[in-house]
């Protein structure tokens, strides 16, 4: 079994059995949750492919099962399953346990508004290289929607990625090499600011609150919840 499988299954193997979980009973939800997922799985898997095939990133063989579908190994793929999965699932349970701290409150704007300055000075000053550059002005503009929408259940979402943001890490550092020999994926560090968490790119930060951001928004909407 492939290092990068082994990642997916411990991502995905705790949450998928509390899905069953009498208070959020998450597994009802699945007809709203896997589209939000599927849907913006497609988007991310896109542009995935795009940049293995550009070089921006890439996949290291002896950590995958070895089957590709462009330009992407079969547990890529997986990947933008699991992990949407786990955030999902983490942001029900905050809204089934915690109700009282939903509401467009002003931590929510302020960390949105913080995300969106600096977002928008490193998207200046760092415009020649892809990865950042793609990564933070879709962010910029997922951040300005947010400001403008002020959905009430924002302030779940924003909860949910700052407790999922070290275990997403500890995820990352595992896929970049932090505890491996050799990393199941390598980075182009001419395409990204060259700045690292241990050894995941910053970007990843963004990256990851951009794909959550998507499904959590598509998956509420499914549901005609605000």
């Amino acid at each position: 079994m492939s290092t990068y499988l082994i990642i997916n299954i411990a991502v995905i193997g705790f949450p998928f059995v509390l899905s069953f979980d009498k208070k959020v009973a998450f597994y009802k939800k699945w007809k709203h949750a896997f589209p939000a997922m599927v849907i913006s799985g497609l988007f991310f898997i896109s542009w995935d492919s795009w940049f293995a095939k550009l070089g921006v990133w890439g996949f290291s063989k002896n950590h995958l099962a070895g089957p590709e579908l462009f330009h992407l190994p079969i547990e890529e793929w997986l990947f933008f399953i699991t992990v949407p999965y786990a955030f999902i699932f983490t942001y029900e349970c905050i809204r089934q346990y915690f109700p009282s701290i939903g509401g467009w409150t002003q931590f929510t704007r302020a960390m949105f508004i913080i995300l969106m300055i600096s977002t928008l000075v490193l998207l200046v000053l760092f415009s020649d290289r892809l990865y950042t550059s793609i990564n933070f002005l879709l962010a910029l503009i997922l951040l300005i929607f947010a400001l403008a929408t002020s959905y009430t259940f924002y302030s779940f979402f924003m909860i949910t990625y700052l407790i999922i943001l070290l275990p997403f890490l500890l995820i990352n550092g595992l896929l970049t090499g932090m505890f491996l020999e050799n990393p199941v994926v390598w980075y182009n560090n001419n395409e990204n600011m060259g700045i690292r968490i241990f050894t995941i790119p910053l970007e990843d930060t963004l990256y990851a609150f951009n794909m959550f951001f998507l499904s959590t928004v598509m998956y509420e909407k499914f549901q005609g919840r605000n």
